[in-house]
């Protein structure tokens, strides 16, 4: 798993390097679109919604399930135990939630 971590800080911290601010905001919007967070998850909680949310939408359910050794293919089990893996008791929905939503705006295994 630490190279999807590696991967997913390398990509979001490439999309805010760049010439100009206009110029570099543009493809970082375009990787979290769709991952805004509901309402009902604010502070730390809407942040790992997003972060989860991107994580899942680049590697997608297979990988995520290959890193983390599950053989299920069902996305539900697979974010269940992804939130399960990364976050303590009381911080896994928000995450499981936004895994599910990146795997949906992925649209392929």
């Amino acid at each position: 798993m630490r190279w999807l971590v590696v991967a997913a800080v390398f990509l979001s911290l490439a999309g805010a390097s760049g010439s100009s601010a206009a110029a570099s905001s543009q493809p970082q919007a375009n990787l979290l679109r769709g991952c805004t967070p509901p309402a009902k998850f604010r502070g730390v909680h809407a942040e790992n919604y997003r972060n989860d949310c991107f994580v899942c939408r680049q590697f997608g359910p297979r990988a995520i399930a290959r890193e983390h050794h599950i053989r299920s293919r069902n996305p539900v089990v697979i974010a269940r135990r992804h939130a399960a893996k990364w976050y303590r008791v009381g911080y896994r929905q928000a995450p499981f939630e936004g895994c599910l939503r990146g795997f949906r705006l992925r649209g392929r295994p």
